[in-house]
């Protein structure tokens, strides 16, 4: 599988999020990267998990049983210290060190669920990530980054005033299920601001990049980038992804301001040279 790049994968119709996420692990931080050691990891662990979760059991219980050998038998857990970390947001570190963040702690269980025949979907709620369990007559809501521990709509409604301070009604929209692009979205949205709050300029390009070959469409993500470009030094570069940002979205709230520091960078940019 490691022979694959990220911009292959994200092009197939149903996107494999672990090999995904291992391959902008590699391009991003990780250059010897052995992907296929992780993809095996994830199996190894799927089939110690087939001593406990068995299949002639009800839905409910595989899931139950799937969230302790995780969070009480090998041992994940939730992380406050790794919102900071940007190895949070890379599989293979949370793989290793058993610590993590919502989503990616969301994303072994829902890997492992989907390899155990368990159907779970990842809802991406506002500032945490759980995924849903569907039993055939109801959704059971679980919580990875808190133990795998089940939630109650009330409880997803805490969740997401505790994690955002939004005070506001709860929306039904934000329990449909995400797609795989999402998912991988998300991940490397954390990651880019992640790297942005270190001044990690390089590494904030990087991240950028690939969030641009997963939503092209998305024009923010210029901007993003000329912001970087110039704290790193690329005054040239960043007027460049500036302008092609204004050309997309003439109208954005924040044209103005983009033009006049478009204007003063090429200004600066000249006199250098």
């Amino acid at each position: 599988m490691s022979f694959i790049s990220f911009r292959d994968i994200i092009q197939e119709e149903n996107i494999d999020v672990p090999l995904a996420s291992l391959l902008y692990a590699r391009n991003i931080a990780y250059p010897d990267l052995n992907v296929d050691a992780y993809l095996h990891q994830l199996h190894l662990l799927s089939d110690q998990a087939r001593q406990t979760v068995l299949p002639d059991t009800p839905v409910t219980k595989q899931s139950d049983d799937l969230a302790r050998f995780l969070f009480n038998d090998q041992a994940f857990t939730g992380d406050k210290a790794a919102f900071a970390d940007p190895r949070s947001s890379f599989l293979n570190d949370v793989l290793d060190n058993r610590r993590g963040i919502p989503i990616t702690l969301s994303l072994i269980y829902l890997t492992l669920a989907e390899q155990l025949g368990i159907p779970a979907q990842g809802i991406g709620l506002p500032g945490h990530f759980i995924v849903a369990v569907f039993d055939g007559v109801r959704i059971i809501y679980r919580d990875p980054y808190n133990d795998g521990q089940t939630l109650t709509l009330e409880d997803c409604e805490n969740l997401v005033r505790k994690t955002t301070g939004y005070d506001g009604r709860f929306l039904e929209d934000w329990l449909i299920p995400v797609t795989p692009q999402l998912i991988l979205a998300r991940m490397l949205n954390n990651l880019r601001i992640t790297y942005a709050q270190m001044n990690r300029w390089e590494d904030t390009i990087a991240a950028t990049e690939h969030l641009r070959l997963l939503q092209p469409d998305v024009t923010e993500y210029l901007r993003d980038l000329a912001i970087a470009h110039y704290n790193s030094g690329r005054l040239h570069r960043a007027a460049e992804f500036m302008e092609a940002y204004l050309q997309q979205t003439p109208d954005a709230p924040d044209a103005p301001m983009i033009r006049r520091m478009s204007s003063e960078i090429m200004a600066r940019w000249a006199r250098l040279n």
